[in-house]
Parts: C-alpha cells; structure tokens; sequence
C-alpha cells in the first residue's frame, strides 16, 4: 500500500525533466547576471570614475571576458536579455552623470545602449554558432567593428570607446597615429574574446589535448602578443620631437560659471569675469598670441544683436563686448550662441541658433565655426515631424536646440592655422581627422562640462581628446567652463592643466605641427577592414553550414 501510494506521488518523468530544464535556465541566468554586472563594474573602474579619478587602465584588459564567456555558455534566445541587462547596466555606471543633465538623458542613454547590446549580444552567439572553434576572432572583429558604428550618425556617441580607458598608458596609445582609437581597443578585446570562450569550453577543450589540432587556436593568440609587443615598441621609439618646432602661447580661460545662466544681468557678470581672467592673461611677459574662451561663454549672439537690435540691454551688452576686443591688439576664440534670421521652404521667416566659436581678430568678427556634431536629444533632434509628441517632451526638459554647421572651419590667426571642435566634438576621430586635412596645425576645443556636477565627466572628456592629438600628431588645447582646461602634446601627454572647479587662466606653449599620420591619411580603415572580414566570415559560414546540412539531410534518405 506504501509502495503504491509512493508511485502516486512521483510526477511524470516529462513533468520532472521541464522542472528541471526550467530551473538550470533559472540557474544560468542568475549567475550570468552576476557575471555581467562584475564585467560591468570592472568596465566602469577602468575609466575616470568617482573613486579612481584617472581610472584603472588594466581593468580594461579583463572587464569584457566574463561577457565573452556568458555568452559562450548561453543559449541563442537567452543572449538578447543578457545583451540588454549588460547595456542599460554599463552605460548606467559609466555615464551615471548624464542625469544631472537631466534624469531623461540618463534613461534615453540606458534604453539605447540595452536596445544595441541585446542585438550585438545575438550576433555575437550566431558567430560562436557558424565557427565553435573560431568563432572567437569573429566576435572580437565584430566588436572592435561594433565600437566603430555606435559611433556614427545622429545617435552617434563615443563616450566608453574601451581604448579611452588607456588615455594614460602614453607609450600604447602612439599607435593611434596608424589606425586611430580603434587599434588600441583591437588590441585589449582580443585577448578577452579568446579566454572567454575558452574557459566557456574548457572542458570540452581539455579533451583535445592529445589531438594535433590542440594549438591551433593559440596561433592568433601569438600574433595578437607579437602585435602589442609591435604597438609597445612603437609607441616607445616614435616619440615626436617637437623642441626646435614653431611654438605658439594660448591663455585658455576657465571662468568656472553656473551653466543655467539666463538673463541679461548674469551675462553682464560673465563678461566681467572673462575680461578679467583675459587682462590677467594679458600682464604676462611675454603675452599669450591667443586667448580662448569657453563654450557659449558669451551667451547673447553677437551677431543677432548687432544686426537687429530688438533687445537694448543685450545689444549693449554686444557692444562692450565688442569694444573690448578691439581694445586688445590679440586674436580671441570665444564661444557663442549665434542666431540668424532665415526663411523656410514656406516663405516664413524664422530664426535659428548655432553653436559657434568665433574669432575676433583686432576688435573684427574674423570668422566663424558652426558645431557640426550636436548632442542627441539634448542639442538637436531631427525628427519633429515624425515625432512631435517627443520633440514637445524634450523642449520641455529645458532643452536647448541648434542648427548643425555644414562644414569644417580653419582660422589663421597670430601665424598659426587651427580649427575649434566643439564641447564634445573632439571625442570623435573622424572630426578632428577632417579638420587636419583641411589644414589645421593644433586644435583649439571649447567646452562646457560644468552642467555634469562631476571631475568624473570632465576626464572623461579629457581621455577621448587625447587619442585626438596622438591620432593626427598635433598638439590640443581645451578652453572649458569649469574643466578640464589643459594643453595635450601630440604624444597625448598632459603638457599643463588647471585645477578644475576654480576660476582661472593658464597660458599654455604647444608646438604648431603640419607633420601627417597614417590615420589622417587613411581614416577608420581598421574597424572597416574588420567589418567586412566579419561580414564575409558570417557568409562562407552560412554556406557551410547550409551545406553540411543538405549533406546530412540527403544521406538521411
């Protein structure tokens, strides 16, 4: 009677065998969680973060091989949740300052970044599908590739390229000068990509150790280490000299202002601040050749002001800035909101602002640059029409929208041709490469970071400017509302920097260059190169595979 009431109790062997199922996933899922989020916070602690304030550059080197293992132990259908998680958590962690902005860019940046990992995550298990044993040099092209593209377009954004987190590693960041930030983030995925999957199959792997084919997947591994070896040694025997070249004295201002200024009364204080911070500059023996302002570090458009002349107090707030430049016989980069008057494709006059860098070169408007790259959702937003309800929801998030320049600008001032990249302009390769080929000898950014409440941000900032220098071989300098104001060489080093969060002027010598890299000759070729050879590896692979089972259904009949 026991024994039969025993076997009552026992569930179906189906019943107990989809438990089961349903628990390993379960299972899977927790500890794939804990992985990515110990791989997340490694990837944040290896940037500038608020307990390392120049980041943990060996970080790097580690953070991305438990994602690489997670996803070499998932299945296909689990990827896109893990890809999800992964990207919401990374970007959170990394870029948690975008919510002092405001706590819509924050979400905006968390839902984009899970929407792309949740489909990388998938594309890079279809890899691991198409090729088990090689998979791994697929994934790692398609992520160097992957870091490329997020990069472009308007939702295009640089910020946590992984090569940024070596901003300080001086003599591995020379190679950029031959692929451009792209080599250095190659050269740290690679490794990672291999060890994940092979501790993800190390048993499996293990196995094979008496097979012949047991080394074959270590022979990239050496090649990867012969190429960092290659990378090291260049990066320690390139260093540009640049003692007996032309030298050129910036005064950079750092008026360290509340970026929500808003009437006329603050702009008249603002004024006040930089001419004073510009007459110290000024006293020095000798004087700098140029003195640069911040972004919109003069806010009412000069230009509007002087034309139209609606509001009396902000054109004569125009007017004395005017009379103070041409008091001053020196060249001035100041960042400004330029507005036009324009007629639409509807015949109706409307007015539209930019963000511009002007020069005034003795007390005359000598030219101007029109921001090219604006910020998404939070500087320009193209889809009105489309989505009007949104562009309602941004503008009343205090959003501030401008018109995107057209084209790449080079002054020529105190005898030296240089272009001005705007805010976060210089955290993009393919600008600065464009200003070099139109002619530029050193770069000259104005920025306004003191909206992120956060040194954080600002060296963030700071880490993607480096690779600019390094990528072109011309010197940077950075004018910036609050930090981090600082002259980099064209080795990337930090040639001088002012405390950040304080009211000051540093005068900085940098040397005017025309030398050419590889990069600004060649561009992005790298992750382009890697691109395609993933596509065609995702082509053969398919053919194979669709092959084989032809071949395995036809031998069935």
């Amino acid at each position: 009677m026991k024994l039969r009431q025993t076997q009552q109790m026992k569930k179906p062997k189906f019943e107990r065998s989809a438990a089961a199922v349903k628990n390993n996933i379960t299972r899977f899922l927790f500890y794939s969680i804990i992985l990515l989020i110990i791989s997340a916070f490694l990837y944040a602690l290896a940037f500038p973060n608020p307990v390392f304030e120049l980041g943990i550059p060996a970080a790097a080197w580690v953070a991305y091989t438990g994602v690489f293992f997670a996803i070499a132990r998932a299945r296909l259908w689990q990827t896109p949740l893990l890809g999800f998680f992964f990207g919401a958590l990374s970007v959170t962690l990394h870029n948690y300052w975008l919510s002092y902005f405001h706590p819509l860019a924050g979400i905006i940046a968390a839902v984009l970044f899970a929407v792309y990992y949740a489909a990388f995550f998938f594309t890079l298990k279809c890899a691991a599908k198409l090729f088990p044993r090689w998979g791994f040099i697929i994934q790692w092209a398609l992520w160097t590739g992957f870091e490329y593209i997020r990069t472009m377009g308007f939702l295009g954004y640089s910020y946590g390229i992984i090569a940024y987190s070596q901003w300080t590693v001086l003599p591995l960041i020379k190679a950029a000068g031959i692929a451009g930030v792209w080599i250095i983030s190659a050269l740290i995925l690679f490794p990672q990509a291999f060890l994940g999957n092979l501790l993800a199959g190390l048993t499996e792997f293990i196995k094979q150790k008496t097979e012949k084919r047991f080394l074959l997947p270590f022979i990239p591994v050496f090649i990867w280490a012969a190429a960092l070896i290659l990378a090291l040694f260049y990066g320690f025997t390139s260093k540009t000299d640049y003692s007996t070249a032309r030298k050129v004295k910036i005064a950079l201002l750092q008026p360290n202002s509340d970026p929500w200024k808003s009437n006329v009364n603050e702009f008249r204080k603002e004024l006040e601040t930089l001419q004073q911070l510009s007459d110290i500059a000024l006293s020095e023996v000798p004087p700098p050749d140029i003195i640069v302002w911040p972004e919109t570090a003069f806010v009412p458009s000069i230009y509007y002001h002087e034309r139209y002349r609606e509001d009396a107090s902000s054109w004569l707030l125009v007017r004395d800035a005017q009379e103070y430049f041409a008091s001053k016989n020196i060249p001035f980069v100041i960042g400004n909101n330029e507005g036009r008057r324009v007629y639409g494709l509807d015949g109706k006059e409307t007015t539209v602002s930019y963000n511009a860098a002007l020069l005034f070169d003795k007390g005359k408007n000598a030219g101007h640059y029109y921001k090219t790259k604006l910020v998404p959702f939070t500087e320009y937003f193209p889809y009105k029409e489309q989505f009007p309800s949104f562009y309602n929801i941004l503008l009343k998030a205090d959003t501030h929208f401008w018109e995107p320049g057209v084209q790449p600008v080079v002054f020529n001032a105190a005898g030296v041709k240089f272009s001005t990249p705007i805010c976060f302009e210089d955290t993009f390769g393919s600008i600065t490469r464009e200003f070099a080929k139109y002619g530029a000898e050193i770069f000259v950014n104005i920025s306004n970071d003191s909206w992120s409440h956060s040194i954080t941000a600002q060296y963030q900032h700071l880490s993607a400017a480096v690779f600019r220098a390094v990528e072109t071989g011309r010197a940077v300098v950075r004018s910036t509302v609050s930090g981090q104001t600082c002259a980099i060489s064209p080795d990337g080093a930090i040639l001088a920097m002012a405390e950040p969060l304080l009211q000051t002027t540093i005068s900085v010598e940098v040397p005017v260059l025309d030398k050419t890299t590889f990069y600004t000759h060649f561009g992005d070729w790298l992750p382009i190169t890697l691109l395609v050879f993933s596509a065609l590896g995702f082509l053969v692979g398919g053919v194979i595979r669709i092959f084989n089972i032809t071949r395995i259904t036809r031998s069935s009949l």
